[in-house]
């Protein structure tokens, strides 16, 4: 493989895998070459269709935070087991919550981030 084929790092925690990027338009194609053998992909973006970076990016179950990152996405490809997490969000010092139920097949969730003006 080329070297600009790589994805970014992974972030480990427990039993959870993370990689976030996504931001240039290579490396979000690298990503979503890849989204196949992750569980759950996060696409952040904002009303209008352009990408979002959250400041923060947390997934939880049952009260327990699995995996907290700073500066998120705007791709995130998750490893994790099938399940139902709520992840958490911060995006200009406003937090926002979604709940996702990951199945075995794997599950997309587009994350529209309303901008400050709505």
């Amino acid at each position: 493989a080329e070297p600009g084929d790589a994805l970014p790092m992974p972030t480990e925690s427990g039993s959870v895998t993370v990689i976030s990027g996504g931001v240039d338009l290579d490396e979000a194609e690298r990503m979503k070459q890849a989204a196949g053998r992750y569980p759950l992909r996060v696409v952040f973006s904002v009303p209008g269709g352009n990408y979002a970076v959250p400041d923060e990016f947390a997934l939880m179950q049952g009260g327990n935070t699995m995996v907290k990152i700073p500066s998120a996405g705007p791709w995130l490809l998750i490893d994790l087991p099938p399940g139902a997490y709520t992840m958490q969000a911060r995006v200009e010092g406003r937090l926002f919550h979604r709940t996702v139920t990951v199945s075995r097949r794997g599950s997309t969730v587009y994350w529209e981030v309303p901008d400050r003006s709505s």
